[in-house]
């Protein structure tokens, strides 16, 4: 057998390394946050419309022929986009491996991978200095502009304050509120509280304490000159939302928090994450450089979804 063929048939076994480090981790593994806040919509073209249809029509008292009212339609073409992480590796290490070291990198390299998506949705979700991409109604995800509400006017999503007890019954209620052009409310009820690791704290005593601490006045109410403190019933507790840590949320973002009612980015996906290699003996980079080359791909595209759907809190 040529050097050329006991080569190839090393390399070959590196190969199946690494396509089974990939099903092994990827197979089995927390994919991150966007499992929460992104719909997954699978597709086969090179661009696909995102479609939105509101209701325009409203109950009435039948008097005369009925009224068929019409809806309004909106549309976001969405055109996919590749990613990738790589790997290169000296020939030597692979053909030299006698150990099993190279598994154990491959299984190591593939489980800093596992939030191969989650990256990508966090890096657009907090894109636009924390605006987010551009959703179907023509603003960004996170607005206080959103056109077509009631009366011909604009609802926001949007607030610039930091988190506290009375930020998330703003958001809370911003929420609530939210209605289609037509008056009718939305009935939006947040599920969820999104923060990074900086603000767990201050997350946790929102949504699970069971008391929150309070200044009042002499008489026992938070007005005037505030005197002491109090205990009071956190009704925001007992289960209302579920709170997520998104470790992404850090640096220039970790002051950022998201109130959810359900997924608000959408991932429009051609391809999702599969293994790739290039470790032919006659390939440029291994004749070159004598390196062969391990990747990550995938197509896909991150855009904005359902903006009524969060509430985005963005210092």
């Amino acid at each position: 057998m040529s050097a050329a063929a006991i080569n190839q048939g090393t390399h070959d076994a590196a190969n199946t390394l690494f396509v089974d480090a990939f099903n092994e981790i990827f197979s089995k593994a927390d994919k991150g946050a966007l499992e929460r806040y992104t719909q997954i919509i699978p597709a086969d073209a090179e661009t696909v419309e995102l479609d939105a249809q509101v209701d325009l029509g409203v109950v009435r008292e039948w008097i005369g022929p009925k009224e068929f009212g019409t809806g309004r339609a909106y549309k976001l073409a969405v055109a996919f986009r590749k990613w990738e992480k790589s790997l290169k590796l000296p020939r030597s290490k692979v053909k030299y491996d006698k150990s099993g070291t190279l598994a154990s990198r491959f299984k190591q390299w593939m489980s800093e991978q596992v939030g191969f998506w989650d990256k990508v949705m966090t890096d657009t979700l907090v894109s636009a200095s924390g605006a987010g991409p551009t959703g179907y109604d023509g603003v960004a995800l996170l607005s206080t502009a959103h056109p077509h509400g009631p009366d011909g006017g604009t609802q926001s999503n949007k607030g610039t304050s930091a988190l506290t007890f009375s930020t998330y019954e703003t958001a809370k209620v911003a929420m609530g509120s939210l209605a289609k052009e037509n008056g009718e409310p939305l009935r939006i009820s947040p599920k969820f509280l999104m923060v990074g690791p900086k603000l767990e704290r201050i997350a946790k005593e929102i949504t699970q304490s069971k008391e929150r601490v309070i200044a009042v006045d002499n008489a026992g109410v938070e007005t005037g000159t505030r005197v002491a403190a109090a205990g009071v019933t956190n009704v925001f507790s007992g289960g209302e939302v579920d709170l997520i840590i998104n470790h992404r949320l850090r640096g220039t973002y970790d002051d950022y928090w998201y109130l959810g009612a359900g997924p608000f980015m959408a991932l429009v996906l051609q391809r999702d994450v599969e293994p790739c290699f290039l470790d032919a003996m006659d390939s440029e980079t291994r004749f070159i450089m004598d390196e062969l080359m391990y990747s990550l791909e995938g197509d896909a595209s991150p855009a904005a979804y359902a903006w009524q759907n969060v509430y985005g809190g963005i210092l």
